[in-house]
């Protein structure tokens, strides 16, 4: 549920973006582990999971830095709303904010079923 309130909804867009970072600074962890687990590898079936966590890490960090983008346009649309309408968002604010809510909530899931899944390999690896 995302707020109506124009105060709560930067509150909520600070609060995604601090969380952001700290999803890249996890991604960032994860690469280096991913890094350190390749280091001895041969075997061709594990190679090619070791390029499929690369990619799912660099695409998810462009994820993480696309939204975090939209976050800041956002953001600023409401404060330009905001000194327009007397404190008041539009229908469109309310949409975009909602839109934003949907794609935070999916990366966060993303990167909770990436990390599981990265766990388990690096655990038989």
């Amino acid at each position: 549920m995302v707020s109506t309130d124009p105060a709560q909804m930067h509150k909520e867009c600070d609060s995604w973006r601090t969380n952001l970072r700290s999803f890249r600074s996890d991604f960032n962890q994860l690469r280096e582990q991913l890094q350190q687990v390749a280091q001895n590898v041969t075997d061709q079936e594990v190679l090619m999971e070791v390029e499929h966590f690369h990619n799912q890490f660099y695409i998810q960090l462009v994820n993480i830095h696309d939204l975090n983008h939209a976050l800041k346009i956002h953001e600023q649309k409401l404060s330009h709303d905001s000194r327009l309408s007397n404190g008041l968002h539009t229908d469109r604010s309310h949409e975009d904010h909602e839109g934003l809510s949907d794609r935070y909530q999916t990366l966060r899931e993303t990167m909770s079923d990436l990390k599981d899944e990265f766990a388990y390999f690096a655990n038989r690896i």
